[in-house]
Formats: C-alpha cells, structure tokens, sequence
C-alpha cells in the first residue's frame, strides 16, 4: 500500500470515528480486522502504512480541539460544528499532516485533501477544502 492509500484509510477511520462516535483505537482494530473487505482497502497493508495511519489517526484525535480552533477562524460564513463530517475530516487530516508529519510537504497534504474531496465529498467541496488550506497555508 502507498502513503496515499495509507492517508486515505486515515480519513475513513476519522470520519467514522466521527459519525459512529467511537474511539480512534477501536475504530482502527476495526479496520484492521476487515482490510481486505473492498469498503477500506484494495491493497494489503504495510507495516509502514499501518504504521503511519495510526499515528496520523490517533494524532488528529488528540489534536482534534486543537485543529478545530485553527480550522475556525479560516471559515468564512461556517462554524465548525455546522461543517459537513466528511469535510471536517479531511481538514483536520491535512492541518494535522502540515503541522506534525515533516516528510509530508504542505502542498502534497493539501493536494491529497483535495482529492480526497472529490472522491468522497458532495457538492464540490474540493473547492472549499482548497480555499481553506491554501489560507491556513498562508497565515502559518
């Protein structure tokens, strides 16, 4: 599995943490149980790639109080609890891979959370998502 399949299970795993109000740890012995089922991964994990996923899982939910508060002043017109869960998720991932993961350049993680917005967003939220980091980008 790549780091990019790698990220992308990150965001599954934090957005269903979200939704199902469950633990990142459970949410993660979840998905490691059912890799090989088509709704997670196409691929087999890496030790590196579970690896990075749980550190970048348990991370973000560490930080989550902490990535909201940077997320909110860069919404213009949205509160943070308004924000669609999908769309949170994928901006809580990138802000936590700009601020704490240094062989992730900021344009890789931003790039990546766009597309993650186009594969499992509505409504264009790509656009949004882009807007959003490339302002977090320019205040860092």
């Amino acid at each position: 599995m790549s780091r990019k399949s790698a990220r992308e299970n990150a965001f599954k795993i934090i957005y269903n943490c979200a939704l199902m109000k469950e633990p990142p740890h459970d949410m993660c012995e979840y998905f490691e149980e059912t890799v090989k089922d088509e709704m997670w991964a196409d691929e087999a994990l890496g030790k590196k790639d579970i690896e990075y996923m749980r550190g970048v899982v348990f991370g973000a939910a560490e930080a989550k109080d902490e990535l909201n508060e940077k997320i909110a002043p860069l919404l213009k017109k949205w509160d943070v609890a308004r924000l669609p869960k999908v769309s949170l998720a994928i901006l809580q991932l990138a802000i936590y891979e700009i601020d704490n993961i240094d062989d992730v350049p900021d344009r890789v993680a931003v790039n990546e959370a766009v597309e993650l917005a186009k594969s499992y967003g509505e409504d264009e939220p790509y656009k949004f998502i882009n807007g959003v980091l490339a302002e977090y980008l320019k205040n860092k």
